[in-house]
């Protein structure tokens, strides 16, 4: 999987929130709620800032595992 576009969005974005709301956008059409957005976004920003890749994998991650994702599906 080529994370080359979730890894530069994260490396530019220090708040994480650019990155999660991607997501949000992307797999989950807007409808993440607002306690699965903060959630993810902490978990997000207790990665070191440098490791974009990791900040990525962590993300999407959470994203694709969360019980609102899997409903969408």
């Amino acid at each position: 999987i080529d994370l080359a576009r979730w890894q530069s969005l994260a490396a530019s974005d220090p708040g994480g929130e650019q990155l999660v709301d991607g997501l949000n956008r992307e797999f989950m059409h807007g409808s993440m709620s607002a306690n699965v957005r903060g959630h993810i976004l902490n978990a997000v920003l207790a990665v070191d800032q440098a490791n974009s890749l990791k900040r990525a994998q962590t993300a999407i991650y959470l994203v694709t595992t969360s019980p609102q994702f899997q409903v969408q599906r």
